[in-house]
């Protein structure tokens, strides 16, 4: 088998084994509607697949980078996600670089890049919406041991 069709095949076994939780969840979810006498709504969930996508790629050029929604979303590119942190006077205090596609996941490590130097005067943190979501705030505001980090989003 290709090298390429190995790493394509793995990705969609990894990518299945993560969504087995969401999976485990949504069905525990309808089985206690029907528990209580509701009828769930919309189709069945079906279950992740260890089956790559037919149209599945892989780049043998750049094989960390990602396909992205590229400009105003019209068309996609071979690229990476690089988000900036940037003080009041647009100096930029922090800098990475990821294949996530979605800026949601993207809050956290980016305000955790930002640099030693500066990142004790950090109190607030303003953001576009692309990189909202509670769960993004709460990693940003709270420590993992559920205490304050004293910086609000």
């Amino acid at each position: 088998m290709p090298p390429a069709r190995q790493v394509i095949e793995q990705r969609a076994k990894e990518m299945a084994a993560a969504q087995q939780d969401g999976d485990k969840a949504k069905q525990a979810k309808r089985q206690a509607q029907r528990a209580t006498g509701q009828k769930p709504r919309g189709p069945e969930p079906t279950p992740p697949s260890e089956t790559p996508d037919p149209k599945a790629r892989y780049n043998f050029t750049d094989p960390e980078s990602r396909i992205m929604k590229a400009g105003n979303g019209s068309h996609f590119e071979q690229a990476y996600n690089a988000p900036a942190a940037v003080e009041e006077q647009m100096v930029i205090v922090g800098e990475r670089v990821s294949v996530a596609p979605n800026d949601q996941e993207e809050l956290a490590p980016t305000v955790a890049a930002i640099s030693p130097v500066v990142a004790p005067a950090v109190q607030a943190v303003w953001v576009d919406s692309g990189f909202y979501s509670a769960a993004a705030v709460a990693g940003v505001e709270q420590k993992p041991d559920g205490a304050p980090t004293g910086i609000k989003v």
